[in-house]
């Protein structure tokens, strides 16, 4: 499944989230990890909508019977260089990549876009009933 939306489109991005978990959800047996994946899903769109503007494609597939979500962007582009560290205890902002990298065990990859923007892939804590 693909979704695409301007990430200037709040209740856009909203509405492809809940789409996502939906079928999260319903493909879910009751032993996965749903409030694990629904966090990632959420964080990666956010950090989408809020870092980089211009276009965004959410894409869910399974790979060997793991749900894979990629989330792309047309924003500036960044790479990680280390796993992302927790933020001082009461700062408000910077917890997304570290919340993302904690629920899906380290098994994520950012990579910057030749042509712009960022390419998030990352296996969700689901496998099909």
């Amino acid at each position: 499944m693909r979704w695409s939306f301007e990430s200037s489109d709040g209740r856009s991005a909203r509405a492809v989230r809940a789409e996502v978990m939906h079928l999260l959800t319903a493909s879910a047996p009751a032993a996965c990890d749903v409030h694990a994946a629904e966090l990632i899903v959420g964080e990666l769109i956010a950090n989408a909508v809020r870092h980089a503007p211009g276009r965004v494609r959410v894409e869910l597939h399974w790979e060997g019977g793991t749900a894979m979500l990629h989330v792309h962007d047309d924003g500036p582009g960044f790479e990680l260089s280390e796993a992302p560290q927790p933020p001082e205890a009461l700062c408000e902002s910077g917890w997304g990549l570290f919340l993302v990298a904690t629920a899906a065990a380290g098994r994520f990859v950012v990579n910057r876009r030749e042509r712009g923007g960022t390419h998030v892939s990352v296996p969700l804590p689901i496998a099909p009933a």
